[in-house]
C-alpha cells in the first residue's frame, strides 16, 4: 500500500514491531477507511470458508506490505537457506525431477516449475471438485484456483531447494507468490503466468513493482506471452492499485505437520451461514476501492 494509505509509522527493525502489521489486527494501521473495510471483509470470508484450514490461516499470519515493514520483509523475514528432509515429500520430488530434467541454471527451473503449475486445469467432466488438500492432492486435483495453484508452486519451488512465500493481494481476492534466487526475490502470479523483469533482465519483487508500476506495462511481448488464457494485464494492474493492501506471509514445507489439510467440496461454499452475505458486501466495498464501479 502506498504510505499515504498507511498510518504514519517508524521503520520495523524486529519481530515485536512487526506484529502491528501482522494478522487481521493490523487492520488498525490502515489510514484508508475504504480499504480498511474492504481488508476486513476479505478477511472474515476467508475464515467464515476455509476456518483453521492451511487456506484459511492467511488473514491471521499475513504482514501487511508498506514502508514501514518492506526493509524487513526483504531482509530478515523469510530465511533464505532452505529447511528441507530430502525424501519427505516424495511424490512432489519426483514432479521437481520431471519438471526440471536437463535444465541447468535456477532460472530455467523456477520458470519450468511455474509453468507446469500454471498449466493445472481441472478435469471439465468432474463433478464436486474439493478445495484444500495436500500439495500432493491438489496437483492430482489439477487445481484451478489462485491460493490452490500458489500454494502447491511455493512448496515445489521450496522442494527444489528455493526459498517462497505467499503475497496476497487482499482488496482484488488474488494469491500470488515470491521466490528467491540470484540474490533477491523475485515476484510470480503463477495463476496469470505473469512475472516481471527491468530492463537488465532481472526479476522484480512486489514492493519493486509496487513502487514502479510501469513495469507492469513495459515488458517485452515474450513475458507477455506468458499469460494465461483469459488473464490480461489490467487484472495485474487491479492488483497493484495504489488503495490495495497486499500482505506477505510465510509457508514452509518443513511445517506441513503443523497444518490442517482438510478438504471439503465446491458447491458447499454456498451453504456456510452468512457467507453470501459477507461475500456481497466483500464485492460491493472492493469496487468502491479499487475503483470498479466507475
Amino acid at each position: 500500500m502506498s504510505a499515504g494509505q498507511m498510518k504514519p509509522g517508524p521503520e520495523v527493525t524486529n519481530e515485536v514491531e512487526l506484529k502491528a502489521y501482522t494478522g487481521i489486527n493490523s487492520a488498525e494501521m490502515i489510514a484508508d477507511e475504504l480499504s480498511r473495510e474492504a481488508f476486513l471483509l476479505w478477511a472474515r470470508k476467508v475464515k467464515l470458508f476455509f476456518l483453521e484450514t492451511v487456506d484459511g490461516i492467511t488473514p491471521d499470519v499475513q504482514v501487511i506490505l508498506c514502508e514501514a515493514t518492506s526493509g524487513y520483509l526483504y531482509s530478515r523475514y523469510t530465511p533464505t537457506v532452505m529447511d528441507y528432509r530430502s525424501g519427505s515429500r516424495p511424490f512432489l520430488e519426483q514432479v521437481v525431477r520431471q519438471v526440471t530434467a536437463g535444465l541447468t541454471t535456477d532460472r530455467e527451473k523456477i520458470l519450468a516449475l511455474m509453468r507446469y503449475v500454471r498449466d493445472l486445469s481441472p478435469n471439465p467432466d468432474r463433478q464436486d471438485l474439493f478445495v484444500g488438500g495436500t500439495e500432493e492432492e491438489i496437483i492430482k486435483k489439477r487445481a484451478w484456483v489462485c491460493n490452490e495453484k500458489t500454494r502447491a508452486l511455493i512448496i515445489l519451488w521450496q522442494v527444489a531447494g528455493y526459498p517462497s512465500r505467499f503475497v496476497g493481494h487482499h482488496i482484488g481476492g488474488h494469491a500470488t507468490t515470491e521466490v528467491f534466487f540470484d540474490g533477491k526475490w523475485a515476484y510470480f502470479d503463477v495463476q496469470g503466468g505473469k512475472y516481471f523483469l527491468f530492463p537488465d533482465g532481472k526479476f522484480a519483487d512486489t514492493w519493486e513493482i509496487r513502487q514502479n508500476p510501469s513495469l507492469i506495462t513495459s515488458q517485452t511481448p515474450e513475458i507477455y506471452l506468458e499469460m494465461s488464457p483469459g488473464d490480461n494485464i489490467e487484472l495485474t494492474r487491479m492488483y497493484f492499485h495504489p488503495r490495495e493492501v497486499v500482505g506477505i506471509n510465510n509457508y514452509f514445507v518443513s511445517d506441513a505437520d503443523s497444518y490442517d489439510y482438510s478438504w471439503k467440496i465446491e458447491k458447499d461454499w454456498a451453504k456456510i451461514s452468512g457467507y453470501d452475505r459477507v461475500q456481497a458486501d466483500y464485492l460491493k466495498v472492493r469496487a468502491r476501492v479499487l475503483g470498479l464501479d466507475q
